[in-house]
């Protein structure tokens, strides 16, 4: 596919490239996953429940000791076709510390999966944590989503659902409020880029899956996070789904994070003493009943 003049194949590579801007990968995703190891065994977990039939339809709960007071659904990263829930159980710390019940998702990863099946699998996320997660202890009347980069275009795929059309039974108003994280709200780039050979989508899908071109369904807050050493493509696609939503109710806003790139972001989300943890865990603070 030939790209148009504002979407060079050359500038997308390069911008899309998310190592490009982060020379300590490697060091990063390391202490993530030690990170992880070390709160699955130090935290109320229950792993790899199914909300699905799919042999990566699962989701791994992390329960506070005191009564909850909402959920975190959290979808990962990795383009869509990288990655476990495994590999970010460390973000559950603050939530439970703050007395969240956290849900970490898996997902189907492309190729096996078209991003059609993948958001519709987020969906089947959300509803079944809505419908389920009182028998785990959590607060389903404050269900907020979040998710970095691949996960964070899902956590915004799910503030443009209507939940009423997944299921009759669920509330238009499931989500009350959305984080997404150095996330793809625009998805025309990638496919002049070596990451759609496993996606494979065309202008249509593309257009149908991203957030910028949907009008939004829920009423919360949402936060818009991007670290300051990310490629100038991740900063304007956060600034253009902020200036397509503005207005809408609950508001939108964007949190610059500075001096971290698309991989240690997260460990900001981590950290309670963090800007951008803070704020997210106001946010759910203010919507809980």
């Amino acid at each position: 596919m030939t790209a148009p003049q504002h979407f060079s194949r050359d500038f997308c590579e390069s911008e899309y490239d998310t190592a490009r801007t982060a020379p300590d990968a490697a060091q990063v995703m390391k202490q993530r996953q030690e990170l992880s190891t070390r709160a699955l065994q130090t935290l109320r977990a229950t792993v790899d429940v199914a909300y699905g039939p799919g042999e990566k339809q699962k989701l791994d709960v992390f329960r506070p000791e005191q009564q909850s007071r909402g959920v975190m659904v959290y979808f990962h990263g990795g383009y869509w076709q990288r990655m476990d829930k495994r590999d970010l159980s460390f973000l559950a710390l603050p939530f439970v510390e703050a007395g969240f019940t956290f849900v970490n998702v898996n997902y189907t990863l492309a190729p096996a999966a078209t991003l059609d099946a993948i958001v519709a699998e987020a969906r089947a996320a959300c509803a079944w944590t809505w419908e389920n997660i009182a028998d785990f202890g959590g607060e389903r009347s404050n269900l907020h989503v979040s998710g970095s980069s691949a996960g964070g275009h899902l956590a915004l795929m799910m503030s443009a659902t209507c939940w009423p059309d997944v299921t009759e039974c669920l509330p238009a108003d499931l989500v009350k409020g959305t984080c997404g994280i150095s996330g793809l709200y625009e998805l025309e780039p990638l496919l002049y880029t070596r990451i759609n050979d496993a996606l494979g989508l065309d202008l249509e899908a593309a257009a149908r899956n991203s957030p910028v071109l949907l009008k939004p369904t829920s009423v919360g807050p949402v936060l818009l996070a991007v670290g300051g050493r990310e490629s100038s493509e991740f900063h304007r696609q956060t600034a253009d789904l902020a200036q397509a939503w503005a207005g809408r109710a609950g508001g939108i806003e964007i949190l610059q994070v500075p001096e971290r790139h698309h991989f240690d972001i997260l460990l900001d989300l981590a950290d309670t003493s963090s800007a951008l943890c803070r704020a997210v865990l106001q946010r759910m603070t203010a919507t809980a009943s």
